[in-house]
């Protein structure tokens, strides 16, 4: 019998993948499963990037590409940034992935040495603690509170970097949250940082272009360009341009630690799929304006059905972006349902609806709502999970 790694026994899969795949499965054993714990939107992905992936395909763009990314693509992400932050790139700063997730896989890789603490915000993504701990690092968690809307304070944040801490990873608009930090926020944060200059930056900006009502998307970049040489840049098309299955990501960062990055893409996968840089190029070189209506549709779910939540003892804090809800379910703590694992089983179990706990995000009794499917699923969704609390309400009186 082989014998594991001792690193590759202590990884959990994918908290979220692993609810989506259970969701699946019980779908294909006759059971009508509504599954609301993958983000990813219920959109058709837009004519020009499909016609680019066609087209790509037509002109025989079937070799293998520069491992980090075709040279238009890498200058069209540097311009880019270039026009939305304020900082100058060259093309050698960027590399082109196989999803904005193995972008932060390789800078996990590129950075950490074992026992090197990488800072997370809780409530936090639930792949950056493994990422950080299958490289040897240990993740130190800020806690936040709904008080503070699920934002760090500088003190809270001040007190956990050590001469040990590597780097910290931020992410907004944020998954599971939905919370959008200001541009006060941000400065907040840099101050912070500029104090500890041997602090790497990893600014996971995936879901950049989904942001609702007067909130505006603010990187740290834009407030603190003077961090530039050891911010890294995260993001990429899957969640705003509704692509998830193309995997196309990138990060932006200092050109030495690039260069790190695309050696150890060499020794993994190699170059990013040439047929989706194509298309990422198109995304770049096409204004978004189908993603207003997009984020018109997403702003109404985003009300409807926070008002749901908040109306029947699920309070959520305020969100302005990304595609998620994070209700908070202690009101319906019983005997039987102690924790929001439970409550996820129970609900799976009793309702027929996935959703995802809020534990796994560093951040319990809150569990993790997507708004991203289809207005009608998820109003069934709701009242299938309605039904099912009220059994829990009448075990509490």
């Amino acid at each position: 019998m082989l014998s594991l790694s001792e690193r590759i026994k202590r990884l959990k899969p994918s908290a979220t993948i692993a609810l989506s795949e259970k969701a699946r499965e019980l779908r294909a054993s006759g059971k009508d499963i509504i599954n609301l714990s993958l983000g990813e939107l219920d959109y058709t992905p837009p004519t020009f990037m499909k016609e680019a992936a066609i087209k790509a395909i037509q002109d025989n763009h079937n070799r293998y590409t520069p491992v980090n990314g075709i040279l238009a693509l890498r200058q069209a992400i540097a311009q880019k940034l270039q026009a939305q932050h304020g900082v100058a790139y060259s093309p050698n700063s960027v590399c082109v992935s196989t999803g904005a997730k193995q972008a932060l896989f390789n800078i996990c890789m590129a950075l950490l040495n074992p026992g090197d603490e990488v800072v997370l915000l809780a409530p936090y993504w639930v792949s950056y603690p493994h990422m950080v701990e299958i490289n040897g690092g240990v993740p130190v968690v800020v806690e936040t509170s709904a008080q503070d809307g699920f934002k760090p304070t500088a003190e809270g944040l001040e007190q956990v970097i050590t001469p040990k801490t590597k780097a910290i990873i931020l992410n907004s608009p944020n998954n599971p949250s939905g919370v959008v930090y200001t541009r006060d926020d941000m400065q907040a944060i840099a101050q912070v940082l500029r104090k500890h200059p041997h602090v790497a930056i990893v600014c996971d900006d995936i879901y950049q272009e989904l942001v609702y009502g007067d909130a505006e998307f603010t990187s740290l970049l834009q407030v603190a360009p003077d961090l530039k040489d050891r911010t890294f840049t995260v993001n990429g098309w899957s969640k705003s341009h509704a692509v998830t299955g193309w995997r196309m990501g990138y990060a932006v960062g200092p050109e030495d630690a690039m260069k790190a990055i695309s050696k150890i893409q060499s020794q993994s996968t190699s170059g990013a799929c040439c047929i989706t840089q194509h298309a990422a190029l198109a995304a770049i070189e096409n204004e978004p304006t189908f993603l207003n209506e997009w984020r018109n549709s997403l702003n109404h779910k985003r009300r409807l059905f926070s008002d749901f939540f908040n109306q029947n003892h699920m309070p959520c804090v305020e969100t302005a972006g990304a595609f998620y809800l994070f209700p908070n379910v202690e009101y319906y703590y019983t005997g039987s349902i102690q924790n929001d694992d439970d409550m996820c089983a129970y609900l799976l179990e009793n309702a027929d609806v996935s959703l995802v706990p809020g534990s796994a995000f560093g951040t319990p009794h809150h569990v993790r709502f997507s708004y991203a499917p289809d207005e009608a699923l998820l109003t069934e969704g709701c009242n299938r999970l309605l039904n099912a609390l009220k059994k829990l309400k009448q075990e509490r009186l």
